[in-house]
């Protein structure tokens, strides 16, 4: 069967009656109000539209179903844009309960209880705003003679940590709200810190940009189209995104000291493009000025200019 809450799911139905109902988010211009609470975040999905004769261009959708102790409740709704959202609702200790995944035409297919492991306490207190997660899932949708309908719904938060980033493009778009405290409540808590290789940057060695990364995906030819695709082949090292030609795409960096550093497959950059005296890294000069050193990359790349 297919794990929940990170790969894949499957649901095959002939028949639904539900409609997915989406928690609607506030306006950009709406006040505040003091009494509420406020919870942001992104949930991108990537899914063909429907184009069908019967179908009328809808797309498939996920939603994040949230009960709380005072009887309330909200579902935090996929976009097919990558939008920052911002919920309104009465301060409360909630809980996430389910994963709801609906087809093209909005009918409930499938609902995925929250495991335990996840599962926590979430307090949402009036005059702050919180944040609740940067989500990303992708939906496919196949019509097969004699065996009916089949939809799949994947589903990973956001690799690396967006709290930052993410209330700092809040504040941009919902200026009213930009007073306002901010904490960290998202509702998958974060994995635990993976301890890859054990090998970080050198001292003084500055932070990838997704430009270098688009650079180093040339070399390190393992990309993936999702951030759980990626973290599921990269226990090594680490998932950076970067805009690829069908869209953002993920390749997994590997830093090292040697070839014994690198996943099967890789060989380790020399530092300062050096030839070493024996077989432990390989040279390469990606680009004048910047050899990329101690990185792990394909073969078929070593040493070329």
């Amino acid at each position: 069967m297919p794990q929940r809450f990170g790969v894949a799911w499957l649901a095959v139905a002939l028949s639904a009656t539900a409609c997915a109902v989406y928690t609607s988010g506030i306006r950009p211009d709406a006040a505040v109000r003091p009494d509420r609470a406020y919870l942001y975040g992104r949930f991108f999905m990537n899914a063909l539209a429907d184009d069908s004769s019967m179908g009328g261009g809808g797309k498939q959708s996920m939603g994040l179903l949230v009960r709380c102790e005072n009887g309330s409740s909200f579902t935090f709704g996929s976009k097919d844009k990558r939008d920052i959202q911002v919920l309104e609702i009465k301060p409360a200790r909630c809980w996430l309960i389910e994963a709801d995944l609906s087809d093209q035409n909005g009918i409930l297919r499938k609902q995925v209880p929250a495991e335990r492991a996840i599962q926590r306490p979430l307090d949402f207190t009036a005059g702050r705003a919180h944040y609740i997660g940067d989500f990303f899932a992708k939906g496919d949708y196949a019509l097969q003679i004699g065996r009916g309908e089949t939809w799949e719904w994947a589903m990973s938060s956001a690799a690396g940590d967006h709290y930052a980033e993410t209330t700092a493009e809040m504040k941009r778009v919902y200026p009213n709200l930009a007073a306002l405290p901010t904490d960290d409540v998202r509702l998958i808590p974060r994995a635990a810190r993976k301890l890859g290789n054990g090998i970080g940057p050198s001292p003084g060695e500055p932070p990838l940009s997704p430009r270098m990364v688009a650079g180093l995906a040339g070399y390190i030819r393992r990309s993936y189209a999702t951030p759980a695709q990626c973290e599921a082949a990269c226990p090594a090292g680490q998932c950076l995104a970067y805009r690829g030609q069908s869209g953002t795409e993920m390749t997994c960096v590997v830093r090292c000291n040697r070839n014994a550093d690198c996943p099967t497959g890789l060989l380790c950059t020399c530092p300062n493009s050096e030839v070493p005296a024996g077989p432990d890294c390989q040279p390469i000069a990606a680009r004048p000025n910047d050899p990329l050193p101690r990185l792990c990359v394909t073969p078929e790349t070593a040493g070329q200019p």
